[in-house]
């Protein structure tokens, strides 16, 4: 690589103006390092829960419920739960609150959707035909329908909502915002 090419990539005697994309980056890897000396306990718990997650993923293929049925079926959305999870607790401690938001919002889901199929495997059925079948489909999984039996907590707490103005209630999301909130 050319002295020139590694000029314009950022390093220490770049010359001109700033990279934004670089300063961004560069801010929230601080922001990453602050978070994790700030808040060690947040961090800890997040990896004991990971890691009782792991331990479940390696369980459920030798257990079978009371009934004799495996649910190795449901690995893949337990799996994103635990990729996305990871994912978003790295941008939360980024400081980048909407992406975080939006990256985790499939794994919430995901995991409403895995509790109204423990609830009765019709219910994947319905989930399946979403395509072809829209209102049945809205009336199982939308609104407080999605609310599971097998999942006794999953109504505890009114499930947030995406704000009509993210850019209000979360992080602003553009390259010079972390130079500003840092």
């Amino acid at each position: 690589m050319m002295q020139s090419e590694v000029s314009r990539m950022g390093s220490p005697d770049r010359v001109g103006p700033p990279n934004p994309i670089l300063d961004c980056r560069h801010r929230r890897a601080y922001n990453r390092d602050v978070s994790m000396l700030t808040f060690p306990h947040a961090f800890d718990a997040f990896t004991t829960m990971d890691d009782a997650f792991t331990k479940l993923l390696v369980t459920i293929p030798g257990v079978r419920d009371d009934v004799g049925h495996s649910h190795v079926g449901l690995l893949p959305f337990l799996m994103l739960i635990q990729r996305q999870a990871r994912s978003a607790f790295e941008l939360l401690f980024e400081g980048q609150a909407y992406q975080a938001w939006m990256l985790y919002r499939p794994a919430l889901e995901a995991g409403l959707i895995v509790g109204k199929w423990l609830d009765d495997a019709k219910n994947a059925d319905v989930w399946e035909r979403r395509f072809e079948h829209p209102k049945a489909y809205q009336r199982m999984y939308q609104g407080k329908a999605i609310l599971s039996a097998a999942l006794p907590r999953s109504g505890d707490r009114k499930l947030p909502k995406i704000p009509r103005h993210p850019r209000v209630a979360f992080t602003e999301q553009s390259p010079s915002h972390p130079a500003r909130a840092g």
